[in-house]
């Protein structure tokens, strides 16, 4: 599985005026602050495995701290 990393967004400001022209563009990392959804439910949901072995994985894999970088994509990924 690919290093889970945090939400990046890209955007670019213009500058129309005659002494500054041209183009910028900025880069801003997002990090995930809201509640952490149930990653044992949605795991068993997708995968049908039991909890035990869910949490089993997850605790041997040594990873389960990019969870908290990108919740959504981290459970996807586990399901691939």
């Amino acid at each position: 599985m690919e290093k889970i990393e945090p939400v990046k967004v890209l955007y670019r400001e213009d500058v129309l005026n005659i002494e500054n022209k041209g183009t910028t563009t900025n880069t801003v990392s997002l990090a995930y602050s809201g509640k952490l959804p149930d990653i044992l439910a949605y795991l068993q949901r997708e995968t049908n495995l039991t909890r035990r072995t869910i949490v089993n994985i997850l605790k041997s894999s040594g990873r389960l701290g990019e969870f908290a970088i990108n919740p959504q994509r981290f459970m996807d990924e586990v399901v691939k």
